[in-house]
Order: structure tokens, then sequence, then C-alpha cells
């Protein structure tokens, strides 16, 4: 992990120093994931909106790999998402828009200002997810439950809608508890696109909820959901930690 803390923000750094190993590698997966893909060396890279979503704090990325991949891609690409782990293995996405226009058209831009990129970072069970658009956007991951305590049994009867819980049912079958956490991680992603988490409380304000487009999948057992606010597709990658050391070199 030494070689991977020397490249990442210091927040994402001192964070992969304290706390049970999983959550330290998280950490540092996140903190990886962002130089990898945006090219963050440093905390002032980064800007926080008022409820905590991180933003980039200067647009200008002509020099990333996501920038260039993305003018290689062209007009229509719009969402981007990596994940990695923070030992050895993980996963990567790329989402295209069906909307007009789309990055391709905004990177041809970078010389005039900017690229206006916003992302989203998610984590649990060892995984890191990062997601990265032109469009507002929100990611989430979560573990499959192993059973169906009574915490569980709980989220779902405080946030999820009658529709939401007859797919759970008991819980007592596997298939049942990806419902679950299909139902929680599409709830996460869309609070984080709007960048407010839950200081917006669904159950009060079910109409924030609405005008979202959701991408899940089953990974590793867990599952993963990206939220934007405009019809997108997915394309799923594997990316690990020497992979992503390699590519940037010494």
């Amino acid at each position: 992990m030494g070689e991977a803390r020397s490249v990442v923000a210091g927040r994402y750094r001192q964070a992969s120093e304290v706390g049970p190993e999983r959550n330290r590698l998280e950490e540092l997966g996140c903190g990886l994931l962002l130089r990898y893909v945006l090219g963050v060396r440093h905390d002032s890279d980064l800007a926080f909106g008022e409820f905590g979503k991180p933003r980039l704090a200067r647009a200008r990325l002509a020099r990333t790999r996501l920038a260039r991949s993305w003018r290689a891609a062209g007009e229509g690409t719009a969402t981007r998402a990596e994940a990695g782990r923070g030992d050895a293995a993980g996963t990567a996405s790329s989402a295209e828009s069906d909307a007009a226009g789309g990055v391709g058209s905004r990177l041809d831009d970078d010389a005039a200002g900017g690229i206006g990129l916003e992302f989203n970072l998610s984590n649990d069970v060892g995984l890191a997810v990062l997601a990265v658009s032109a469009r507002p956007i929100g990611v989430d991951i979560e573990n499959v439950p192993a059973t169906y305590t009574s915490p569980v049994e709980l989220v779902a009867r405080k946030y999820y809608s009658e529709e939401q819980r007859a797919r759970i049912g008991d819980g007592s079958a596997y298939d049942q508890r990806v419902a679950w956490a299909q139902a929680w991680t599409r709830m996460e992603a869309i609070l984080k696109a709007r960048g407010t988490g839950f200081s917006l409380d669904p159950r009060k304000h079910p109409e924030a909820l609405d005008g979202w487009e959701l991408w899940s999948c089953e990974r590793d057992g867990c599952v993963i959901t990206v939220a934007v606010d405009v019809p997108f597709e997915v394309e799923l990658h594997e990316i690990g930690a020497d992979a992503a050391l390699d590519a940037l070199g010494p």
C-alpha cells in the first residue's frame, strides 16, 4: 500500500492509515481512482459542496487519461465510471448518453476554459467506485446482505416503497436480498447525484427521487447503481491497483 499512498491526495492517504484494513483499502482505492482517472494529486484539486459532495476544484484536465480517452471516443460519451479494489482487482465502467451533444463536444471546448466534469465516489467491502460525467451523477455500492436481519428489514420498512418491499419478501432468498441492495443503492445514488445525500429525507420528499435514469449491476456480491439525469448506457471493465500504478508510471 505504500506505493499507492505516495501518489494519492493527502486526505485519502491519511484515511488509508487508520481504521480496519477494509476501510483503509477502500479509502486508498478512492484516492487511487481519482489520481488514475482524473489526475487528482492534492487536496487542493478538490472542492466540496454544501452537503459534502466532492467536485473538481479546477475544470481543466487536458493531460488526464480520462480527457484523452473521451476525446478519442468523440461525441455522445456522457459518463464514465471506474472502480477498483485497494489491494488487487476491481471493475470499471463507461456510460454513453442518448442526449444531444455530449462530452465529446464539451471536451473540445477545453481550450476555451474547461470541461466541466462532475464525479462521485462510493465504497464498500473493499471495493471503490468512481463515476464521472458531464451531468450531475451519483453512484453507490452496497454489499448484498448475507442474511435478512432485523436492522436490514428495518431499513426496508423505513425507506422502501410497497412495491420494493414486495420484491424483497421475507428476504430468505438471495435474489430477494439483491432486490434490497438495489432499492438502497438506487435511492442513495439519486440523493448523491442531487448533492444532498440524506440531508434531504426521501420519506418527506419522495419527489426528489423522480426524473433520474438508473443503471444497476451485481458484481462480486455487491450491487452498484449509477444515477444520471439523462439516459445512458454502461460498459463494465476491470482495473486493479497494480495496473493503475503501472499506468501512472514512476
